[in-house]
This record gives C-alpha cells, structure tokens and sequence, in this order.
C-alpha cells in the first residue's frame, strides 16, 4: 500500500504539524491525549512528521484565485484582487482543462513555469494569499492529467487558514469550548488516507475510526461485554468501563483517555483486573446535576397524559393490556377518568388496565408502565411489584380535531386534569406517602397542522401549557419542574383523503417540537412516529399494539430522565456541509450505536425519506445515501447546488400510512434494548426525526 499521509479536509494552516498542534494543544485537550495515546504527539507530531505532507508538491502562492469562468487574457480584477503580472490560481473554467496556475498578462496568459507540464498537476497544492473568496486558503488537485489543455483539472479547498483562526478567535474561552461539547468543529477531523486516496483512519474529537478500534468492539460485543460507569479515585470521577460476563475490565474511558492495551500500548491499565462500583446499566452519560429536581423521590408520582384522540385511544380497539399492573395505578373510573362521561369518575386507586368503551381504547400508559418496569429491573435491579411506591396515570384529552388550545388553560380538559391531581394528591397523603406530578406525557398536533398553526405559534402554546400544569401540579404536590415528553406528530397534509403527497406542504408541528425539546430544558421529544403501526390506509390513529410501543419509548425516557438523570435527544443533525456533490449529515446519535438506513422496514419510501434542496426549495436528484462514521449521511446529489437537508418530509403512497412523514434511517440501540412485552419482543431503535438543516 502507497505511504500515507495526514490531510485535513476542511480547516488547518499552511504546515501540517502546526495544524494538528493548534488542534490538540490550543482547542481541545482531550483530543490532544488521544494524539498521544496513538501517535505519541509531543507537541509537533513527530511520528508523523516525516510523511505529512508526502503525495503533495507545494506550489508557490497565488496573489488571488478565480470564482467563476473567466477570459484568460488580459489584466483584470478576480475576487477583489487586481492582477499585474500575478498568478492566479485559474479553478472555475466552463473548460475544465483550461484550469491551472497562471501568469496574468495585458495579452494572452501563459502557465506557470511550475504547472506548465502533465507532470506537474496531480498532487499539487497552492496556498491563496488574497481575495475575498480566496484569501487563506490552500487548494489541491488530485487530476491525474496526461495531456495538459485536455484532461480536465479539479480543484478542491484543502486548508482554509482564515476558518481555523475564526475557530480558534471563537472558542478561546473555556466555558465556550465546553458548550460546543469540546468539539472545534463540526467538520474539524483528520483524515489518514493513502497515496490513491483510500482512507485509512479518521480521527475528530470524539471518535477514532480504525480498523483495530472496530476490531476491539467486535470482541467487546463477542464476549457479551456491557458498559458500565464507574469511579475510579477518591473524588469520584466519573468513568466508563466496558466488562466481560466474569466483570473483567475490558476497557476503560473517561474524558481524558481511553485505557486499552491496543491503544495505550500497555496492559497495565485494563486487562485482567476488576471495575469496581460496577452496576448494571447501559447509561453511557454521566448523570446531569441539572436533572436532579426532576427525580422520582415521591411515593406517588402522577403521570399526566393529554392530547386529542390518539391521546385518548381513539380506534387503538381490541386492547391488549387488560391485566393490572400492582404498581401502576390508575383511578376506578380508568385511566381516561373522562372516558366520555360528562363527569368524570375517580374515587380510589386501582391497578392501571386498558379496557375499550366503544372505539375508544388502549392509551400509552400501559405501554409506559410496562417498560419503566422493565427498565428498573434489567438496569436497577428494582422490581417495581415489589415495591410500595405507585406512579399513577390519568388521560384527560380534548376530542379529536381539536388544536391545542383545546387543552390550554381554563378549558374543560385542563380543569378535569388538575381535579386528577388534587385527589391523586389526596389520596396519596392519605395513605402517607408524598405526592408529585412527575411527567406530562402531550400527544397533540395533527389538527393544528391541519389548520395551519405555525411553528412559532405552536411552540409558543406548549410553553405556556407547560408553564400553566406546572403551577397547577406544584399546588397539589411537591414544588418541582414539569417535564414534557412528547411523540413526534406525524400528519403532514391535512384532510382524511390528503391530496398527492409531493412535499410541497411544510411539517410545521413536527419542526415545532424538535425545536421545543432542543431549545428549552423541560421538553423531551421522545422521538418520531412514523415507525409506529397506525390502524389503516389513511387514519391518524395508532392501533393498540401501536398504542403499546409508543407507551415502551415514553416508559424508556421516562427512566432515562427522572431515574438515571440524562435528558433523551432524540436521533437529529447537528450540522451539515458539502463536498462537491456529496453532502454529509453529521447526527446526534446518544445511543451512541451506528445508524441504519433500514429499506427492510420501509421498502417504498423515496430516497429513504431524505431530500436535498436548492435555495429555490428544488429538490435535486439523488444518487446515493450512504452511512459513514456510525453517525454521517453521505448523500450524494446528481447535479445543483445543495442548500437545505430535509428529512421526513415526503409521505409514503404505497397502500399505509399515506399523508404521513416516512423516512428509513435509524440508530442501532434496539439491537441491545429490547421491549417485551408478555413475549412480544421489540427492538428499541431511535428513529430519525422529521427535520431540516442548512448545508454550509
């Protein structure tokens, strides 16, 4: 195989050593310690100093570089630069063999004495000190070229200077580069690639791609390895630790390091011996301070559902889960005390059971119990049946069609709900234990879509109703937060019959509730819906058993937030940029678990529900989507110039779900998280929620 060398994609300065020492020392610290753990970096990256830059022949700088087509005579001013006599790097002809470097001329220009032969172009770089385009960065071409003015010649940014001293400008301060989770850029990696371009390894902040990393985490999951925090000195730092059935210590990682004999080139620090503080949870995060006011402290603790029909478990007929659970409770009237009566009944608790009246039936509350139950004894060890402390759940929904101000405060469903939580209070005192609405399980939106609220206005009605059931909850319990969970809504055209869906109609309530859960601290978007069974061709309605598996991701979360202290995210971008005619989408995967792009599921969906449009709002034809990384999209688009990613925003037509947001692309959590109830196991993956992302 060729020697390879270090390339920097997209940021750097103009000596390779300096751009990896910039990185490490001055931007991220953590990262610097993996250099050292592998490469043995010291401060200039020694190991790697004698072929950094092999493959690449420097070529003197160019005073400006083209932006466009340009007349290759003549003295002329290209992106702010007047020439005389200049070179310029010439990169935009509608003749793609006319690129190169050349000497500016009053008559025709003629090819710098270093680019005037075949030779003399594959590999080259050249750095561009003015412009306003151009300034400070360095360009390279890969064209292999055998006859010069016929062979076309690409070129590429390599190391753009003026970004990486923006970055660094940027993110001086400590407090920032933690808030940017110590990554300086989205697209600041290193790459290790070859002499014929194969990559050989790719290193960022947070991951390390290699084939003996791969190799590691194919033994790891071989012996059955699980992941565990533990700490390991007196001041209970926190750490992860990957162990074996026996609990032998595999691996060990923290914010610093990654001790593992493959990479520290020591087994003094892993193999053989113990983890200690070992417990059985897959957490992969530290458990966040901030969440503590949130914690299930109280004996009874209220679940609060509300919505519109799916709420209320509208068609969700015939019910499943008809035998009662001895720690989810609900009142005697049912876990829709409302249940269509024009009052409500109470009373006493008892244990939580779905049951049908007319078409209305199984709710997600069963499923919720369900896997919270689950989820305590398979990671805490706790088995709920056992234990004295109830969380109860009561559904009090507006009728369907109804928008969300149907629900706000001072209507019939917002007063119903803060009765339910006076008397669970009341009853809760009475048999001596505390009392706390601990979650709001919101299942609302397909009617605002329908009737064209806007993302704003949306966003600006959940926070109030959030804001208003809290004040109501803190009257009758504890004085805490009010944590929001919520399912992606899924209807994107309006009507029972919609019309031809061509994704002309924007999702605003889907984008809505990403925007909620990502911008304010009490909102969790659990995750999108379209993977959830719905009961026919053109319902909005799950069926029960997609009542069930809706209840398992809010039970899931739920455990996740108010027990182990990590707020869910849901599977979303965090930034995206292009390359040519490839765009990558780079995601927020917390499982931590590689993506899928998961066609089996969803066979029909058009390019996996993944569009890529223009600044015009065209959709441009796509080639190809692949996953890179574990955790990037790489699409590739056929021709045009990417502005917007956009996913889910297309329906399906092919017999289910039509009008519905559909897309193909998830995590891999569920290959180790397993819902099962009463046998009916579900892999718990982490689909890919409805969004949109600017490509830079």
């Amino acid at each position: 195989m060729p020697a390879p060398y270090f390339f920097l994609r997209t940021t750097g300065t103009n000596e390779k050593n300096a751009k990896v020492e910039d990185l490490a020392n001055g931007i991220n610290a953590p990262l610097k310690s993996l250099f050292d753990d592998i490469v043995g970096v010291d401060g200039r990256v020694s190991a790697v100093e004698g072929t950094a830059i092999s493959g690449v022949t420097r070529k003197e700088a160019a005073a400006c570089a083209t932006t466009a087509n340009i007349t290759l005579s003549g003295e002329q001013t290209i992106d702010g630069v007047a020439t005389s006599a200049s070179r310029v790097l010439v990169k935009n002809q509608s003749t793609a063999a006319e690129n190169g470097i050349y000497v500016s001329a009053s008559g025709a220009w003629s090819r710098a004495a270093d680019m005037d032969a075949a030779g003399e172009v594959q590999g080259a770089a050249v750095y561009v000190t003015g412009g306003t385009a151009g300034a400070g960065k360095t360009f390279y071409t890969g064209s292999e070229v055998s006859t010069l003015g016929t062979d076309a010649i690409a070129w590429v940014v390599s190391e753009d200077q003026g970004a990486l001293q923006a970055e660094v400008a940027r993110k001086a301060n400590k407090e920032q580069i933690d808030a940017y989770e110590q990554i300086p850029h989205p697209r600041a990696e290193f790459v290790l690639t070859d002499d014929d371009g194969n990559e050989v390894a790719r290193v960022d902040a947070s991951r390390i791609d290699h084939p003996l990393i791969h190799q590691m985490e194919k033994s790891i999951e071989e012996s059955a390895a699980k992941v565990v925090p533990i700490s390991n000195d007196a001041s209970g730092r926190s750490s992860f630790a990957i162990v074996d059935g026996d609990g032998n210590l595999i691996c060990e990682i923290d914010a610093d390091h990654i001790r593992h004999p493959s990479i520290s080139g020591s087994g003094a620090d892993a193999a053989g011996s113990k983890a200690s503080s070992v417990r059985t949870s897959r957490v992969f995060e530290p458990r966040d301070s901030i969440w503590d006011s949130i914690q299930l402290l109280s004996g009874v603790a209220m679940a609060a559902c509300m919505g519109q029909s799916n709420s209320h478990g509208n068609d969700a007929t015939p019910v499943i889960s008809t035998f009662g659970s001895d720690w989810a409770k609900m009142f005697i009237g049912g876990v829709r005390p409302n249940d269509a009566r024009t009052t409500p009944i109470r009373g006493a608790f008892t244990a939580l059971s779905e049951f049908a009246n007319g078409t209305i039936g199984e709710t997600s509350a069963s499923g919720a119990a369900k896997a919270f139950s689950q989820f305590m004894l398979d990671e805490e060890g706790v088995d709920l049946s056992a234990d004295e402390a109830a969380m109860f759940f009561a559904n009090h929904s507006a009728p369907g069609a109804t928008i969300e101000a149907g629900i706000a405060s001072g209507t019939t469903a917002f007063n119903d709900m803060a009765q339910s939580m006076n008397l669970g209070s009341s009853v809760a005192n009475t048999a001596g234990q505390p009392f706390s609405v601990a979650a709001l399980l919101l299942d609302i939106g397909e009617s605002n879509q329908n009737n064209g609220t806007t993302q704003a206005a949306y966003v600006t009605l959940n926070t109030t109703l959030r804001s208003d059931l809290e004040a109501q909850a803190q009257t009758y319990g504890l004085a805490r937060p009010l944590p929001v969970f919520i399912n992606q809504m899924n209807t994107i055209v309006p009507g029972p019959t919609p019309a031809p869906v061509d994704g002309s109609v924007v999702p605003a309530i889907a984008l809505a509730q990403l925007q909620l859960a990502q911008e304010q601290d009490y909102f969790c978007l659990v995750g999108p819906s379209y993977h959830i069974p719905y009961v026919s061709l053109s319902n909005i309605h799950y069926s029960a058993y997609g009542q069930l598996l809706k209840g398992a991701y809010l039970g899931r979360a739920m455990k996740r937030w108010l027990v182990d202290g990590i707020k869910p995210r849901p599977v979303a971008p965090l930034s995206a940029w292009k390359q040519g005619n490839f765009v990558m989408v780079k995601m927020d995967i917390q499982s931590r678990t590689p993506l899928v792009i998961d066609n089996a599921a969803f066979p029909d969906v058009q390019d996996s529900g993944v569009q890529i449009v223009d600044s015009g709002g065209t959709a441009l034809t796509i080639n190809s989507i692949t996953v890179a990384w574990g955790d990037t999209l790489v699409i590739e688009v056929a021709s045009g110039t990417p502005a917007t990613f956009r996913y889910g925003w297309i329906g399906v037509t092919d017999g289910s779900n039509l009008g519905k947001l559909q897309g193909c692309v998830r995590d891999s959590e569920g290959d180790h998280e397993i819902f099962d109830p009463a046998g009916a196991a579900y892999p718990l993956h982490n689909w890919l929620v409805a969004c949109e992302e600017t490509i830079l």
